[in-house]
C-alpha cells in the first residue's frame, strides 16, 4: 500500500482513518476539502484544485480522503488501495451532526470551512441521508471497473475499520548498505 484513496459519505470517519492510515504507514495523508477549498474557506478554481490533485498523485506515497466524486476520477485511477467506508446511514448522520456541534463556528479536521447551524448543515445531513442510494452505486460501479488490478477494501461497520487499520504496519526503514563489504 503507497497510494491510498479513501472515500464514503460525510461522517463515515474518512479524514480520521486517512490521518491514522497516513501515520501508521509514514506517509502524507490529504483532505479533498483541502484541495476543494482555501484555507479561508474560498472555493478554488477548478483548474487549481486540478493542479493540486495532480501534484499530489504525482508523489510516490500518499493517502488522500474526500467525498468530490467525478467520473474518472484521478484519486481512483492512481491508487493502488481503495477504501470504502460504507457505515450505516445513522451512524453517519450521528457523526455528521456531532462534528458540527463540536467544532461549531471552527472548521473542523480535513476541512478549512467553520461548522454552521445553517442551511448548508440542512443541505449535508440530506446529502448523508441520501447517500446510500443516491451516491453509492456510483461509487461501487467507479470501483469494480478496479476489482482486478487495485485491492478493494468495503469496510462497513466501525469494528472493520479497526481490523483494516490493526493489519496495517510502517514499512521497515531502509538500511544502510556498504559498498566495500
Amino acid at each position: 500500500m503507497k497510494r491510498i484513496s479513501i472515500v464514503g459519505s460525510p461522517g463515515s470517519g474518512k479524514s480520521t482513518l486517512a490521518g491514522e492510515v497516513g501515520r501508521l504507514l509514514g506517509i502524507p495523508f490529504y483532505h479533498m476539502d483541502h484541495v476543494a477549498n482555501t484555507p479561508d474557506g474560498k472555493p478554488r478554481s477548478k483548474e487549481e484544485a486540478e493542479a493540486l490533485i495532480r501534484s499530489i498523485l504525482a508523489e510516490e506515497h500518499w493517502v488522500i480522503e474526500g467525498h468530490h466524486y467525478e467520473d474518472d476520477d484521478p484519486r481512483l485511477t492512481e491508487a493502488d488501495t481503495i477504501v470504502f467506508l460504507n457505515l450505516p446511514r445513522y451512524l453517519c448522520l450521528w457523526r455528521y451532526a456531532r462534528r458540527t456541534v463540536k467544532y461549531y463556528g471552527k472548521s473542523s479536521p480535513g476541512n478549512y470551512i467553520a461548522e454552521r447551524l445553517n442551511k448548508d448543515l440542512l443541505r449535508g445531513a440530506k446529502f448523508v441521508f441520501r447517500f446510500p442510494t443516491a451516491t453509492m452505486p456510483k461509487i461501487m460501479k467507479q470501483i469494480r471497473v478496479f476489482e482486478t488490478d487495485k485491492e478493494i477494501c468495503v469496510l462497513s461497520s466501525p469494528s472493520e475499520v479497526e481490523r483494516f487499520k490493526s493489519g496495517l504496519k510502517a514499512p521497515a526503514t531502509p538500511q544502510e548498505v556498504s559498498a566495500t563489504g
